[in-house]
């Protein structure tokens, strides 16, 4: 190891000295000492070389039926860097299956005299007389029938649970009720919550519909913002946003956006990634420092470093990079040893970086404006800089 190092040290002087460059002895003692500091990072760093990717990032769905407020509140919960879903491109948006959903319907069951609950009947009074219950159904705890769109089956639930409902000769409504409110939303139009036949009654009206799914957009003032700080992709539908409406909402099949009243309850789009955009300004070295002693507020054995970028990760790293309240930020890209390198030990994909730099020019950044390239600035600068969660 030892030779390989003087090499690169001789190979660095020699360009030091050429003609029309920086001939001084200060300039040399820091290439020297850059390279010192890099055998330690070689030698001592818990990493493993070979690292690729390190991003980490995607969106679940909930059939949950929140207030806008109340399911950003249940993404954060499950972890430090969740949030309600920020949108980047439309090919986010139309990779996510959204059809999990449930309906009231009309079967429900009434208390006799002592309290007891009776069969499952109809609106009109019928009993349930065809077996179209999913596997484990009918808690017979339960009060009220909803059918799952997914299974087409029939399940039973607490009637205090809020979903979407059918009424007879109007369809599915794309509303948000508790089982009673929605009876009398059927009533209130002359008509009854939906009665089935048969179990071919059941799979001729569930289809897959067009309802909201709250996502992170919402209105500050005259402009709309994302819940996770980020600028993201915006794509309203005809006659959107409505004026007295201030949260968005994704429509699950056309995956266009409406706006929404907040108080209103639909499920909700959950976004998760692993990259932090810290706006302190700080120089390279302690921007490494700070990444490795972050800890997460849910999750303490969850560890941070300096971000490494693979071509292929460019995109999804430069869509944060946006927060970044510099123009430029720091990546973990360091010339180390006589070499460009990641400090985390993740591949080097990136050729056209110079093989001796200025010492002025060691360490590496990712510009708002940069179009898939790296770029080398004085490690004492500061800036803001990107970690990721290991």
């Amino acid at each position: 190891m030892k030779p390989k190092v003087v090499r690169h040290l001789a190979e660095c002087c020699r360009l030091i000295q050429q003609p029309g460059m920086h001939q001084n002895r200060n300039l040399a003692m820091t290439v020297m000492k850059s390279s010192f500091v890099g055998l330690f990072f070689l030698y001592f760093s818990s990493t493993v070389s070979g690292l690729g990717s390190v991003v980490s990032r995607g969106y679940w769905y909930s059939n949950i039926h929140y207030t806008w407020q109340e399911a950003r509140s249940y993404c954060r919960s499950w972890n430090g860097d969740n949030d309600l879903a920020t949108v980047y491109w439309q090919s986010d948006i139309e990779q996510q299956d959204m059809s999990i959903y449930n309906s009231w319907i009309g079967l429900h069951r009434e208390t006799d005299a002592n309290q007891a609950l009776d069969g499952w009947t109809w609106p009109n009074g019928e009993n349930l007389n065809f077996n179209a219950w999913d596997y484990g159904e009918p808690d017979w705890g339960q009060r009220c029938g909803y059918v799952n769109y997914n299974s087409k089956r029939l399940r039973s639930g607490d009637c205090e649970n809020y979903f979407f409902f059918i009424c007879d000769n109007l369809g599915f409504i794309p509303e948000s009720k508790m089982w009673d409110e929605a009876k009398d939303y059927c009533q209130d139009k002359n008509r009854s919550l939906a009665k089935f036949t048969d179990i071919g009654d059941i799979n001729s009206h569930v289809k897959k519909e067009d309802f909201p799914v709250w996502i992170g957009l919402y209105r500050d003032g005259e402009t709309w913002r994302w819940s996770a700080g980020t600028s993201g992709y915006i794509n309203w539908a005809l006659g959107e946003p409505k004026n007295n409406s201030d949260c968005a909402s994704v429509l699950s099949v056309s995956k266009q956006m409406a706006a929404q009243n907040c108080s209103h309850r639909f499920p909700f789009l959950c976004y998760w990634n692993n990259l932090v955009v810290i706006k302190e300004n700080k120089t390279w070295e302690e921007a490494l420092d700070h990444c490795r002693a972050l800890h997460s507020p849910t999750h303490q054995q969850f560890r941070y470093d300096l971000i490494s970028v693979q071509p292929e990760d460019y995109n999804k790293i430069m869509a944060v990079v946006t927060e970044a309240s510099t123009e430029e930020v720091w990546t973990g890209l360091r010339f180390l040893a006589g070499k460009w390198l990641w400090v985390n030990g993740a591949d080097m994909k990136f050729s056209n970086l110079a093989q001796c730099p200025p010492t002025v020019q060691r360490c590496g950044v990712l510009r708002k404006t940069s179009t898939h390239s790296i770029e080398t600035r004085d490690c004492a600068e500061r800036r803001n800089f990107v970690c990721y969660r290991k």
